[in-house]
């Protein structure tokens, strides 16, 4: 059971906390709702792809932004292809080619589905869902999050 504010009746908390609120609630305004960190996410889920735990990451941090930037840009698979020759780094194994081929291949077809109305149209469905579960009942929150 959640315990009621210690500071509940005290007239002078209440009217700072409501100018704090008041204050805050102009910043959230000015927040753009389709903004997100997951380009932040995949950004790093990238350079973290394009080296081992073992490379110096401070050293190779400018090539890895590079590359991360190119693949935003163009085709993941001849980038790779194109950086590894001008720097005449061997070929890559069968493996990687097969995935980088594969994660092109795909990379515009799910990028298309998600665009679609249709599919925003579910997903605004689904978070007006979640958003509503959660006003009520923060169990029903927590086990959206697993």
């Amino acid at each position: 059971m959640i315990k009621p504010w210690k500071y509940a009746k005290n007239k002078t908390a209440i009217k700072t906390l409501k100018k704090f609120l008041e204050d805050t609630v102009k910043i959230f305004d000015m927040v753009k709702k389709i903004h997100s960190t997951q380009v932040v996410e995949s950004i790093n889920h990238i350079k973290a792809m394009l080296a081992n735990k073992n490379i110096n990451w401070h050293a190779s941090w400018p090539i890895r932004m590079a590359v991360t930037i190119l693949h935003f840009n163009e085709s993941m698979f001849e980038t790779i292809v194109a950086i590894r020759y001008r720097l005449n780094l061997p070929t890559m194994p069968e493996m990687m080619n097969r995935y980088f081929r594969m994660y092109d291949t795909t990379k515009d077809l799910i990028k298309a589905f998600k665009n679609s109305k249709q599919v925003q149209k579910k997903f605004a469905a689904l978070r007006a869902i979640k958003r509503g579960l959660q006003a009520t009942d923060d169990r029903i929150t927590l086990k959206s999050h697993k």
